[in-house]
C-alpha cells in the first residue's frame, strides 16, 4: 500500500474514532454515571433550581405515569388557570404536547416551591454521600445527608434515594412524591363539579 493511502486511511480511522467518542460523550450527560453521581447531580440541580435536569434524572416510566395521573385533573379545568398556575403554561398550550420531562419539571418546580416553604432548602450547601447499597444489579440505594453552613446546627438525619438501571443508565425511581398534591387537586376538581 502506498504511503499516501496509509496516511489517508490512518487519518480516516482517527476521525471516525474521534467522531464516535464525541457522539457517545455528548449523547447524554447522564451516560455511565454511578448511582452516587446521579444523586449528586440531582442535588446540584435541585439547589440550582434546574428543574429540567432534575426531571431528566428520573425513570422515564415514572415520569410518564406522573403525567398521565395529572393530565385528567388539568383537562377538567376549562379555564386552564390551574395549569397556568401550577405548570406555568399559557392557557392556549395543549398540555399533552409537553414532553414527560418538561411536564414533570414544571410540576416539580411548583411542588418544591410550595412544599419547601420554611425549610432549609435555600440554605443547603450540597450533600454528603455516605454510601451506596446495591441489593441487585439493577437496583441501588444512595444514603446521603444535606449539608448546611458550618455556623448552623447540622442536620442529624440521613436520607436514602432509590435508583434503578434503565437502558444501562441509573435513574431515580421517583422525582418526588406527588401523590398528596394529586389527591388534593383531584378533590378540589371534584368539589367544583
Amino acid at each position: 500500500m502506498a504511503p499516501a493511502r496509509i496516511a489517508l486511511l490512518a487519518s480516516a480511522v482517527t476521525l471516525i474514532s474521534a467522531t464516535r467518542a464525541g457522539a457517545q460523550s455528548g449523547a447524554s450527560g447522564t451516560a455511565n454515571l454511578t448511582p452516587s453521581e446521579v444523586v449528586q447531580r440531582y442535588a446540584d440541580a435541585l439547589l440550582a433550581k434546574d428543574w429540567k435536569t432534575s426531571a431528566s434524572l428520573a425513570d422515564p416510566e415514572e415520569l410518564s405515569r406522573t403525567k398521565a395521573a395529572f393530565l385528567p385533573i388539568f383537562e377538567k379545568d376549562s379555564s386552564h388557570r390551574l395549569a397556568a398556575r401550577i405548570l406555568g403554561t399559557p392557557t392556549q398550550l395543549v398540555l399533552s404536547s409537553l414532553s414527560d420531562v418538561d411536564f414533570n419539571a414544571r410540576l416539580f418546580s411548583f411542588f418544591v416551591a410550595t412544599s419547601s416553604q420554611g425549610s432549609a432548602l435555600d440554605r443547603f450547601q450540597g450533600i454528603a454521600i455516605y454510601g451506596v447499597a446495591q441489593p441487585a444489579p439493577d437496583r441501588a440505594y444512595v444514603v446521603y445527608q444535606w449539608r448546611l453552613p458550618s455556623t448552623e446546627r447540622p442536620i442529624r438525619g440521613v436520607q436514602a434515594m432509590e435508583l434503578r438501571r434503565v437502558n444501562g443508565q441509573w435513574k431515580l425511581t421517583m422525582l418526588a412524591d406527588f401523590e398528596g398534591l394529586r389527591e388534593f387537586l383531584a378533590s378540589q376538581s371534584a368539589s367544583r363539579e
